[in-house]
């Protein structure tokens, strides 16, 4: 039987705060090294690496406009009444 814990979690706080400084960590290490990496990856492989993420990005865009229309869609008969 699960259990709905509300209020003070210090699991989950302390959860965040390390997923929060790996996430910090890993951006500022990519920042830092960029320059290495784009050359040893050559102007091809920076190409698919932005082709990637430039449709990454799409998708998520996509995925957020996808559940805002439905969300919409879902309420209009509720204001129609």
């Amino acid at each position: 039987m699960p259990r709905n814990h509300q209020g003070f979690n210090l699991l989950s706080i302390l959860t965040a705060i390390v997923g929060s400084v790996l996430l910090a960590a890993s951006i500022f290490l990519c920042y830092g090294f960029a320059d290495r990496l784009g050359r040893m990856l050559g102007a091809t492989g920076m190409t698919v690496i932005m082709q990637l993420t430039s449709s990454l990005l799409v998708c998520i865009g996509v995925q957020i406009l996808w559940n805002g229309a439905s969300a919409l869609l879902v309420s209009l008969p509720l204001h129609m009444r």
